[in-house]
Protein backbone atom coordinates (compact mmCIF):
# COMPACT_ATOMS: atom_id res chain seq x y z
CA UNK A 1 0.00 0.00 0.00
CA UNK A 2 1.32 3.40 -0.85
CA UNK A 3 -0.49 7.23 -0.36
CA UNK A 4 -0.28 9.09 -3.81
CA UNK A 5 2.05 12.10 -3.19
CA UNK A 6 1.49 15.43 -4.56
CA UNK A 7 3.02 15.91 -8.05
CA UNK A 8 3.92 19.23 -10.27
CA UNK A 9 1.74 17.94 -13.04
CA UNK A 10 -1.78 16.06 -14.15
CA UNK A 11 -0.04 13.72 -16.11
CA UNK A 12 2.39 12.68 -13.57
CA UNK A 13 -0.59 11.97 -10.87
CA UNK A 14 -2.31 9.68 -14.03
CA UNK A 15 1.07 7.60 -14.26
CA UNK A 16 0.77 7.22 -10.33
CA UNK A 17 -2.69 6.14 -10.61
CA UNK A 18 -1.96 3.85 -13.70
CA UNK A 19 0.50 2.16 -11.69
CA UNK A 20 -1.53 0.17 -9.10
CA UNK A 21 -3.45 -2.88 -9.18
CA UNK A 22 -6.04 -1.20 -7.40
CA UNK A 23 -6.77 2.32 -5.89
CA UNK A 24 -8.42 2.90 -2.95
CA UNK A 25 -10.47 6.04 -1.97
CA UNK A 26 -13.32 8.46 -1.97
CA UNK A 27 -14.79 9.95 -5.09
CA UNK A 28 -11.83 12.29 -6.16
CA UNK A 29 -9.86 12.72 -9.10
CA UNK A 30 -7.45 9.61 -8.22
CA UNK A 31 -10.76 8.02 -9.00
CA UNK A 32 -11.67 9.53 -12.20
CA UNK A 33 -8.51 8.64 -13.29
CA UNK A 34 -8.48 5.07 -12.29
CA UNK A 35 -12.53 4.66 -14.25
CA UNK A 36 -10.68 6.42 -17.42
CA UNK A 37 -7.91 4.24 -17.42
CA UNK A 38 -9.80 1.14 -16.31
CA UNK A 39 -7.09 0.57 -13.01
CA UNK A 40 -9.52 -1.42 -10.59
CA UNK A 41 -10.25 0.76 -7.85
CA UNK A 42 -12.64 0.31 -4.55
CA UNK A 43 -14.58 3.52 -3.69
CA UNK A 44 -16.54 4.33 0.01
CA UNK A 45 -19.68 6.76 -0.94
CA UNK A 46 -20.52 8.99 1.69
CA UNK A 47 -21.90 11.42 0.24
CA UNK A 48 -21.95 11.09 -3.37
CA UNK A 49 -25.22 8.84 -4.99
CA UNK A 50 -23.85 5.74 -6.37
CA UNK A 51 -26.19 6.33 -9.54
CA UNK A 52 -23.95 9.31 -10.36
CA UNK A 53 -20.58 7.48 -10.77
CA UNK A 54 -20.54 4.97 -13.53
CA UNK A 55 -18.32 2.21 -12.53
CA UNK A 56 -17.28 0.96 -15.91
CA UNK A 57 -16.64 -2.35 -14.96
CA UNK A 58 -13.44 -1.65 -13.13
CA UNK A 59 -15.07 -0.28 -9.36
CA UNK A 60 -16.38 -1.77 -6.39
CA UNK A 61 -18.83 1.02 -4.44
CA UNK A 62 -18.79 0.51 -1.10
CA UNK A 63 -21.78 2.31 0.23
CA UNK A 64 -22.07 4.07 3.53
CA UNK A 65 -25.53 3.01 5.30
CA UNK A 66 -25.96 6.90 6.34
CA UNK A 67 -25.86 8.15 2.48
CA UNK A 68 -29.74 8.73 2.61
CA UNK A 69 -29.42 10.91 5.28
CA UNK A 70 -26.61 12.47 4.27
CA UNK A 71 -28.15 13.22 0.98
CA UNK A 72 -31.40 14.60 2.38
CA UNK A 73 -29.83 17.05 4.51
CA UNK A 74 -28.20 18.25 0.76
CA UNK A 75 -31.79 18.66 -0.13
CA UNK A 76 -31.57 15.60 -2.44
CA UNK A 77 -34.60 13.36 -2.62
Amino acid sequence: MNVLPRRSSLLEHLADVKNHRCLVGGDSLPMHFALGTGTPCVTPLTCTGPWEIRDYGVQKKIISPFLEEVLLQKGIP
